[in-house]
């Protein structure tokens, strides 16, 4: 029995000296805890992050404002180019100084056209029917190669067509499409002109006359626009004129005049008469 008691209180003492080294221990790591929380908490680079993001915030500022700089400096240098483009296209003293010229040439070559025309009366006369043809067609001609003149400048000022006497796609199609409406206008004129001489019963030379006489005149005097036109844009484009101020004048007083002479040309190619 004293055995048992002596064993017990031994066993009792053991638990009690074992509680209080790990209740020693248990506070020595709480103390090294607290301790090394701070520590962490020191090292802890939280106050310097704050600082290094307020310092990439103001890099980011300087960034932007950088940036803004830049994009004012962009937008006064696009403004400043075309300040210029307006002063040397658009403006009314240029308007006038390119147009005008050519304006007074162009009257001049309407009244030149009109002293053939009228030259050639007597020829014309022995061929009933064809001077019906003269004012369709010379109308014609502006308009077909007027719009040539319109499309070529447009392929200039947006850099798809080269002012350069070289193969273009973009210039070879426009060009082909002008050919085309001119041959194919040139028969509907000749049809309608026929037409109404028949219903108002005024003499006329036979339809197929009327057909290949237009039609040949209109190929005749078209690829002289052609070329006059091309020419005409090209050098003007490259003498830092604008080509819409030009090609139209010029393509009236080459239509009124060339249109003429090929059609009598082309009456005299048919028939033999003149």
């Amino acid at each position: 029995m004293l055995d048992r008691v002596t064993s017990i209180f031994c066993f009792l003492f053991f638990l009690g000296q074992r509680w209080k080294k790990e209740d020693g221990l248990f506070d020595v790591i709480l103390a090294n805890g607290d301790s090394g929380d701070d520590d962490d908490f020191e090292s802890e680079p939280y106050g310097q992050s704050a600082e290094n993001e307020e310092e990439r915030d103001d890099v980011d500022d300087l960034s932007q404002i950088s940036f803004e700089n830049e994009d004012k400096n962009d937008d006064n240098q696009e403004q400043s180019r075309q300040d210029e483009l307006l002063q040397n296209y658009a403006g009314i003293d240029t308007i006038l100084k390119q147009i005008l010229p050519i304006l007074l040439l162009t009257t001049a070559g309407s009244v030149f056209a009109g002293f053939v025309f009228m030259g050639m009366s007597e020829q014309l006369d022995l061929l009933p029917g064809l001077i019906v043809l003269i004012p369709a067609v010379m109308d014609t001609r502006g308009n077909i190669y007027g719009a040539l003149g319109s499309r070529l400048a447009t392929g200039l000022h947006l850099g798809i067509i080269v002012p350069k006497f070289e193969r273009n796609p973009n210039l070879i199609n426009i060009s082909s499409v002008s050919i085309v409406n001119t041959a194919i206008v040139s028969v509907v004129i000749a049809i309608l002109a026929y037409a109404v001489l028949t219903i108002l019963s005024v003499e006329t030379i036979p339809i197929w006359a009327l057909m290949a006489i237009s039609l040949l005149a209109g190929i005749m005097s078209g690829f002289i626009l052609l070329s006059v036109v091309i020419i005409a844009g090209f050098l003007s484009y490259r003498k830092g004129m604008d080509p819409d101020n030009l090609l139209g004048p010029v393509v009236t007083i080459t239509g009124d005049i060339f249109s003429i002479l090929a059609l009598l040309l082309a009456a005299e190619m048919i028939t033999g008469v003149i």
